[in-house]
């Protein structure tokens, strides 16, 4: 399995920052994916999630929807690390970072 580096954030007027992603190669081996979150200095794990396709390979495309950090002022980097089935991260790790410099509430944005 290859993870390529392709992580892709889109923010917009719902709330929230939609993460896009995709692997290569054999996804069996995937139990779950590891979404970590940096801001401020701080870097910690904000979700967990499974994958919903089982038992296909080749390339995939893989959404999570993040409502935390969305409108958050300043740089913020999300990692997503694939776990394997042994529960060990792969090295596959993708980041990717997102800048907020607005400050007006999101109604008015």
């Amino acid at each position: 399995m290859i993870a390529r580096n392709n992580l892709k954030i889109e923010t917009n007027l719902f709330g929230f920052n939609q993460l896009s992603w995709s692997v290569d190669g054999d996804v069996d081996y995937i139990d779950h994916f590891r979404i970590y979150a940096s801001s401020d200095g701080i870097f910690c794990l904000i979700a967990t999630i499974h994958p919903h396709v089982v038992g296909t390979s080749g390339t995939i495309k893989y959404f999570y929807r993040d409502s935390d950090m969305y409108g958050r002022l300043g740089k913020t980097t999300y990692t997503v690390a694939p776990v394997l089935l042994n529960f060990n991260e792969s090295p596959g790790k993708m980041s990717e970072s997102i800048t907020n410099n607005n400050n007006l509430p999101t109604f008015l944005r």
